[in-house]
């Protein structure tokens, strides 16, 4: 690394404490951090990306949990999770402020096999829209709509979003074993209210019940 015009510039490396390797290593220009810089410390590792001296991405890998994660400027994080057989189990996105964070933008999980097992978006926290899960074998297991519940500072116990419209249940055996309807509207506990004609079948295909709902009760039975 060398002085110029009394500001550092050229490659540097950077040590922690009683740590016996660098724990960054990159480039200044003109006095500023520039580029990528490598991070190794103990079990993580990672690399910082600077511009004008500014952080523009933080990107860790926890050897011990396999885990990365990244944060860009403006608050926007990723985190992916991987099985010990290097299969990825997870990868989601969160916002995060100086008060608050939360999951926001698309989640996706998969089984060990490598099979899907959810996929959904947040909002502020919260499920929306169209959620699909499925069993290990690859089958479908549900698939439906969620939509964000109504804020409640004083009730934060309650849920933060629910079943809208219309939502399908299958077997592990590819049979559906329910389908029906929720209301858009939630009651004032947060929870969903089935509307409309409800069906159940058994896990042979057979129609086991009809239900009839009006804004969360059943009304009629039909075998």
């Amino acid at each position: 690394m060398l002085i110029v015009n009394g500001e550092l510039e050229g490659k540097a490396s950077e040590y922690w404490q009683s740590y016996d390797k660098p724990v960054a290593t990159g480039y200044y220009h003109q006095g500023r951090k520039e580029g990528k810089w490598d991070t190794d410390y103990k079990d993580t590792r990672g690399h910082i990306i600077f511009k004008n001296g500014n952080i523009i991405e933080k990107r860790e890998w926890f050897l011990d949990e396999q885990i990365a994660c990244s944060l860009t400027i403006g608050g926007t994080s990723e985190s992916i999770k991987w099985y010990e057989n290097g299969q990825k189990r997870s990868e989601r996105h969160w916002m995060s402020s100086e008060f608050n964070e939360y999951l926001e933008g698309s989640v996706t999980k998969w089984y060990e096999n490598g099979k899907l097992e959810s996929k959904g978006e947040y909002s502020n926290g919260s499920r929306t829209g169209k959620w699909c899960y499925w069993y290990e074998n690859g089958n479908m297991k549900s698939e439906g709509h969620f939509l964000p519940a109504p804020n409640d500072e004083n009730s934060s116990s309650l849920p933060r979003d629910y079943k809208i419209g219309k939502w399908i249940d299958w077997w592990e055996n590819g049979f559906k074993s329910e389908e029906g309807k929720y209301s858009k509207n939630c009651s004032k506990y947060g929870l969903e209210k089935k509307i409309g004609i409800w069906k159940g079948w058994a896990e042979d295909g057979r129609l086991e019940y009809k239900e009839k709902y009006v804004m969360g009760k059943c009304l009629e039975l039909y075998p």
